[in-house]
């Protein structure tokens, strides 16, 4: 799945001084509407992850010059998400998880799926959109259940996600 997109490094990018300001708040995450929606209408945060470039070194005389490299590094996606009572949301990511281990390995059916996190407008009007292709979870955070806390905090629970690259759109 090679990332290919055309950008224009000399282009002004649209520059508008009349642009409002990011909200962090507006935002909404698809994952798969069939068999993860109980997860992503319940996300409470999501990031944005890094991307990096490693620069690569080259001996220039008695100094060490420096080009870009040839490789992206992505930092992996974390999501926090409201845990409903029956545990469903909780159980879809946990599935997930047991289902890739124990598929069959020539079948990709399900291991990976493209999660799109959805950036809103301040009239919430989607303004960009961030593909995260061939997604899957690889780690699923505890739920710390306590007797004796006085004020009710509902469970979130957090999600790490690995996927082959993102792309904004």
């Amino acid at each position: 799945m090679p990332y290919e997109n055309d950008i224009n490094l000399n282009a002004n990018n649209g520059r508008n001084d009349q642009d409002n300001f990011l909200a962090p708040n507006g935002f909404r995450l698809v994952i798969d509407n069939t068999v993860y929606a109980d997860v992503q209408y319940k996300v409470q945060q999501a990031s944005i992850p890094s991307i990096s470039v490693e620069a690569t070194p080259s001996p220039y005389g008695a100094s060490t010059l420096y080009s870009i490299g040839d490789r992206t590094n992505y930092e992996p996606l974390e999501l926090t998400f409201l845990v409903d009572e029956n545990l469903k949301n909780y159980k879809e990511i946990h599935n997930w998880i047991i289902g890739a281990l124990t598929a069959n390995d020539s079948s990709n059916d399900g291991k990976f799926k493209d999660i799109t996190l959805m950036i809103l407008s301040s009239h919430n009007n989607v303004v960009q959109e961030i593909q995260f292709a061939g997604a899957f979870p690889i780690s699923l955070s505890t739920l710390q259940f306590d007797s004796a806390a006085g004020d009710i905090e509902y469970l979130t629970a957090s999600v790490t996600f690995q996927y082959q690259y993102y792309k904004l759109k």
